[in-house]
């Protein structure tokens, strides 16, 4: 009995010393403000957020989805493990992580965000009290420029003025919730977690953090708490998975002493791991304006895709899958043209295209689509020109290749 009191309290007492070394930060947003999250989307996809979903699902790799393990690092799609410090900052890193997993995924490219411009000037949340994932995504959205390299605004543990001008660009082409649509008290479901970090890098979680989690150590798998009703009260990011572990790979910004090198498995469903989960899609560097040029090999021929954006268009999207590869592309700003070539072999292919516009209205930015499915015959050098016909539903449109 002395001995069990004794480890308890030697417990209470580590704890409370690394709760001044860890500190934590995540607000659980208002029933209002999930419902003004999920009302804003709705309106900014047209109401159509599970349509557009499932029509993106058709370009993701399910054999990836449906593999016993997956790790972002594996495939250059995470950065290093930072540390918050005293700083109750935590959904900032992990806003920060969640864009630079992004930005790797589409741009074939690591970049470090500062996360002290998303503290110091997405006003959603300070050092004291913590903040909102949920705003500060928002803010990211609606002003990208809040983002910036680390080196323009290096991280200090304390919320400064928004002062720092970023002198580069990093475009935020969407944002939006794991299972579309944000709920109090439900957390997505495990397939719907994988589809997200599939289809868009790491994504913006939290967790329930207590004395257990705030000591884990080791490779380990950490469970404490299965469905556990305490609120979160720390964000993190989920960057993989292990079936046979029935377990999340997290990365966390307690730097690299907390857990196995700064990351950790945690079991699926225990201290409500991702509940409020959410995602960010960094914007594709845009394509040059001259007419690119593939290599060719003496059987194949040149298809060209000749797309232009008009003066509303902030920013377009191009996903082809032409049999089962795909070539992913982007234009940024009004009137311009592009074309787009793609070295294939001759004859017959089977095609997919998704275009993805935002567009700028007097209600702010909305997101239309435009898709296609077919079979090109291809037998020498062509350049087709995306046409957008007709309206399918609402913000989705039927476009074609001509």
């Amino acid at each position: 009995m002395v001995h069990q009191t004794l480890s308890t309290l030697v417990i209470i007492i580590l704890s409370y010393s690394l709760w001044g070394q860890h500190s934590t930060g995540f607000i659980v947003p208002s029933e209002t403000q999930i419902e003004e999250s999920n009302m804003e989307l709705m309106q900014r996809k047209g109401g159509n957020i599970k349509l557009m979903s499932s029509l993106t699902d058709a370009l993701i790799d399910e054999d990836i989805i449906n593999s016993n393990s997956y790790d972002l690092r594996s495939y250059n799609m995470s950065t290093d493990i930072r540390d918050q410090m005293t700083c109750n900052s935590c959904w900032a890193f992990a806003v920060a992580c969640a864009y630079e997993s992004s930005y790797a995924k589409v741009n074939d490219s690591i970049i470090d965000i500062s996360e002290q411009r998303i503290l110091n000037c997405s006003e959603a949340g300070n050092c004291e009290d913590g903040g909102y994932t949920l705003l500060a995504l928002a803010a990211l959205y609606d002003d990208p420029s809040i983002l910036a390299r680390e080196k323009t605004a290096p991280y200090v543990s304390e919320q400064k003025g928004c002062t720092n001008k970023a002198t580069d660009f990093f475009g935020v082409a969407d944002i939006g919730f794991v299972g579309d649509f944000l709920m109090m008290g439900v957390t997505p479901s495990v397939e719907e977690i994988k589809r997200a970090i599939v289809k868009h890098g790491a994504i913006i979680t939290s967790v329930h953090s207590t004395p257990k989690f705030l000591m884990h150590k080791g490779k380990e798998v950490f469970q404490e708490n299965f469905s556990s009703q305490a609120e979160p009260n720390h964000a993190v990011n989920i960057i993989g998975w292990d079936d046979d572990k029935k377990a999340w790979l997290i990365k966390n910004s307690w730097g690299n002493r907390w857990g196995n090198k700064g990351y950790a498995w945690i079991k699926y469903n225990h201290n409500r791991i991702g509940a409020f989960s959410m995602w960010i899609q960094a914007q594709k560097n845009p394509e040059a304006t001259t007419p690119s040029s593939p290599v060719i090999l003496a059987e194949q021929v040149k298809l060209g895709v000749l797309s232009q954006v008009n003066p509303k268009q902030l920013y377009e999207d191009f996903y082809l899958k032409i049999d089962d590869q795909l070539h992913h592309w982007s234009i940024r700003g009004g009137s311009q043209k592009v074309l787009k070539r793609i070295a294939l072999n001759r004859g017959v292919h089977e095609y997919a295209l998704i275009v993805k516009s935002t567009i700028l209205t007097q209600h702010g930015k909305e997101i239309v689509m435009g898709t296609a499915k077919g079979k090109l015959t291809i037998e020498k050098d062509a350049d087709l020109k995306l046409l957008w016909e007709e309206q399918i539903k609402d913000n989705i449109y039927k476009v074609s290749l001509e």
